[in-house]
């Protein structure tokens, strides 16, 4: 271990803590993004299987999009919960 960790000033203690919750806070929402780029993507697949009558290819996609909408909602609320308990901490 080295000592240079275990005599940080209260300030540098404090800065990384905020950088290690900013790369949380940053984390999530990539996430998000990522997670509502698919449903799109799996939201026109399926639209697209449903008009060509591919039932399998259909129902596949929906369930996909079920799934992902539910972690998007999941990461939202953890997101949510998250900042929240920053915002309480801040005060």
């Amino acid at each position: 271990m080295a000592l240079g960790g275990l005599f940080k000033s209260k300030q540098q203690r404090q800065l990384e803590r905020d950088m290690a919750i900013q790369n949380v806070l940053d984390l999530h929402k990539r996430r998000i993004r990522d997670l509502n780029k698919h449903e799109h993507g799996y939201c026109e697949k399926a639209i697209r299987a449903k008009r060509q009558g591919d039932k399998n290819n259909y129902q596949k996609l929906a369930k996909l999009l079920v799934q992902t909408m539910n972690e998007r909602r999941r990461i939202e609320s953890a997101l949510l919960t998250f900042e929240s308990l920053v915002q309480t901490k801040e005060k």
